[in-house]
């Protein structure tokens, strides 16, 4: 932002909230935008799911699981990293539980429609 650019920065964007008001604090006195990424959001994959769960291609919904993993390398024991220590995986949880919820919203408005007569 000193630089006079805009700031995309992987979630967590930070280990603190304090860290998160300082790098808004200081996005807001550069007149620059500090954006975080949700990568899956606007994932073609999940999209395309949504897609088909709208157009019933699926059947009737019963219930909605959502498994997501990474090719993260093995914990190899020792101190643990800082991200885990400080919960910065929150974010993770809380995007998981944010796309069940746009999902089943956008089922349950699907369903409404297709039993509308």
């Amino acid at each position: 932002m000193l630089a006079g650019k805009g700031v995309f920065v992987e979630k967590p964007l930070a280990s603190t909230s304090e860290e998160c008001d300082q790098m808004m604090a200081a996005a807001a006195r550069a007149g620059r935008v500090l954006s975080v990424n949700h990568s899956a959001r606007m994932d073609p994959v999940v999209l395309r799911g949504l897609q088909l769960l709208e157009q019933g291609s699926c059947g009737e919904v019963l219930a909605v699981d959502f498994c997501r993993s990474s090719d993260y390398p093995l914990y190899a024991g020792g101190p643990m990293p800082a991200p885990f220590r400080q919960g910065g995986y929150l974010a993770r949880h809380i995007e998981v539980m944010e796309r069940q919820e746009k999902l089943l919203e956008r089922i349950a408005v699907a369903l409404e429609q297709r039993r509308a007569p």
